[in-house]
């Protein structure tokens, strides 16, 4: 666990993102939360972001698999050396970017507790979004159409929902135990709160604040109502009329 909470160290004197940075960003919360918009933040602000990638996905799902498995069966006891060699094209794709917003790096694929083990420098954006909200945009997304107006099933709704209850008490456990800077549940997209959360300078958060006004909280305001925002890297935006 770091020492200290991040200051300064990723941003130059002009307030512009510098490579590498010392503290990688995981944007945690699960798909149709909001992570594309804060995705696209980052981007703003400098940062290298991952975009979705199937591939690496799939060529370490059986490993990622039991990397989840680990740490679940014993949370205090998984050695990161363990679960490096477990995941490499993870670790190793890890060094290009800055942040990741998108599977497999990104959302939940992975447990938020092997990412806390493998990047203990890394922090953390949880989109406080009503799960509900989440569960029934992740169902209209996932029809062929993008736009079936058909309700999910009661019990469906049920245990995704309490699937999306689980994985935020374990990010609000992550923040008990290592450091509370670490996570942050951002639930009313605030473009000052976000840009507190990457630096505490006060000179950088004025600064960047206006760059993000077009972003947070326009594309996020549709979440609150329930919408679905396509994942093209470009819903949040105001000169995005349709996602």
């Amino acid at each position: 666990m770091p020492a200290t909470p991040p200051t300064e160290m990723d941003f130059d004197a002009s307030c512009r993102v510098m490579h590498p940075v010392r503290h990688q960003i995981f944007v945690i919360s699960p798909q149709k939360s909001g992570t594309t918009a804060i995705g696209e933040a980052l981007r703003q602000l400098g940062y290298h972001t991952a975009q979705w990638q199937p591939e690496l996905g799939d060529l370490a799902a059986a490993n990622i698999t039991e990397a989840n498995r680990l740490i679940e069966a014993a949370p205090t006891a998984a050695h990161p050396a363990t679960l490096r060699a477990l995941l490499p094209t993870l670790v190793t794709n890890a060094h290009k970017f800055d942040a990741f917003s998108d599977y497999p790096m990104g959302h939940t694929f992975l447990d938020l507790r092997v990412k806390a083990l493998l990047w203990p420098d890394a922090r953390f954006i949880w989109c406080d979004r009503d799960p509900t909200l989440i569960a029934e945009s992740q169902w209209h997304w996932n029809t062929p159409s993008h736009r079936d107006s058909t309700p999910p099933t009661a019990a469906w709704l049920e245990t995704e929902v309490s699937r999306i209850l689980r994985l935020r008490n374990i990010a609000q456990a992550v923040a008990r135990a290592e450091a509370s800077w670490r996570v942050l549940f951002l639930s009313n997209f605030s473009s000052e709160h976000l840009t507190r959360f990457l630096t505490n300078r006060a000179d950088c958060v004025a600064h960047r604040r206006g760059t993000l006004r077009d972003i947070v909280p326009q594309g996020l305001h549709m979440h609150t109502k329930g919408q679905g925002i396509r994942g093209s890297g470009q819903c949040g935006l105001r000169r995005s009329d349709k996602c």
